[in-house]
């Protein structure tokens, strides 16, 4: 299989001299188990070597795929890239929101005029995330379908979901893992997002209008991952997003999987050199879903995007030749 998108990719993996794990945790109040001392979560990379991975990406030059890892290190030190500006209106509704990317979203789509409700488990980030933005804060399990039904009720007319939430667990081998455990990353990161789309998308519908962003991964399609419940997982919502995109097509509501990449957060940090190509600013994704909520983007509906290479500065000027040649999109070739 070979993914259709800007370029052949690789994924940086430097060691610390015991073993680097790369967090893939996009939810600021997940869950997280590791069997391996001194590790994050994610990929188990060799002790003294970088090891870099290449993935086929037809039609376009290379570049660097990088991992999501989400919650921000208050720290964090940001580029200094052109921040989109589109002013927004409506209702949205963030999963995962109680800090990490997620409460970046949060802030990024208040910012814009949109009033944001946020969702979470933990009732104290969620919460003090809602009242930094002046929005609702909501408080459950996105697993859960009577928790994600509530959390609609409650906001009522939703212009924009962002299906964030997602967790990661870890284990050696996968026939080691908890079957537990492992189904569990399926419940909140497959799951969690379709409910999340089953409960907005009828008021869409009825509405005719709305925008759906999915929090995704390189791990969907990148070859010689060890992840055994997280990569499966994020390419079944790669793969549901580009069949959500396609069964709404008819009604104008546009569906986007992303990637936020790698970011400097409390899970990667030590894990990886303080400095290096491998970190991806904290605000990409913010700015991108901003974007993409405006609606200068709705083409690329059922296209996976990356936050740090699919800038919408230089994005507005590829649109047509990403239709043209059906690139940012998992494809088998033959």
């Amino acid at each position: 299989m070979t993914a259709t998108g800007r370029a052949p990719a690789a994924i940086r993996a430097v060691p610390d001299g015991a073993g680097t794990h790369v967090d893939r945790l996009h939810n600021g109040d997940s869950e997280t188990t590791c069997a391996t001392k001194n590790c994050a979560v994610g990929i188990t990379c060799p002790p003294k070597q970088p090891t870099r991975v290449p993935v086929r990406l037809v039609a376009a030059p290379l570049r660097e795929e990088q991992y999501e890892a989400h919650g921000i290190c208050d720290d964090e030190v940001t580029n200094n890239m052109v921040v989109t500006s589109e002013p927004l209106t409506g209702n949205a509704l963030v999963t995962g929101g109680g800090r990490g990317i997620g409460a970046r979203i949060a802030r990024e789509l208040a910012d814009a005029g949109m009033r944001v409700a946020v969702a979470s488990r933990t009732a104290d980030e969620v919460r003090a995330v809602a009242a930094e933005i002046r929005g609702a804060a909501l408080v459950g399990d996105v697993s859960r379908l009577e928790d994600v039904e509530r959390w609609v009720r409650e906001v009522g007319e939703v212009d924009l979901l962002v299906a964030n939430a997602g967790v990661v667990e870890y284990a050696p081998e996968a026939w080691t893992m908890d079957p537990k455990e492992w189904w569990h990353v399926f419940e909140v990161n497959v799951l969690g997002v379709y409910l999340s789309c089953r409960a907005v998308i009828p008021g869409m519908i009825l509405r005719g209008h709305g925008r759906i962003m999915i929090t995704g991964s390189g791990a969907s399609y990148a070859p010689g991952l060890t992840n055994a419940a997280y990569a499966p997982s994020k390419a079944a919502v790669g793969r549901f997003g580009e069949v959500l995109a396609k069964q709404l097509e008819p009604y104008r509501i546009p569906v986007f999987v992303l990637s936020p990449g790698l970011v400097r957060t409390n899970m990667t940090e030590g894990h990886f050199p303080p400095v290096g190509p491998w970190w991806t600013s904290p605000d990409s994704v913010s700015r991108l879903i901003r974007a993409l909520a405006s609606g200068r983007f709705d083409a690329l509906s059922g296209r996976y995007l990356h936050a740090e290479e699919d800038e919408p500065e230089q994005l507005q000027h590829q649109v047509d030749a990403i239709l043209a040649n059906d690139l940012n999109a998992v494809r088998l070739r033959r």
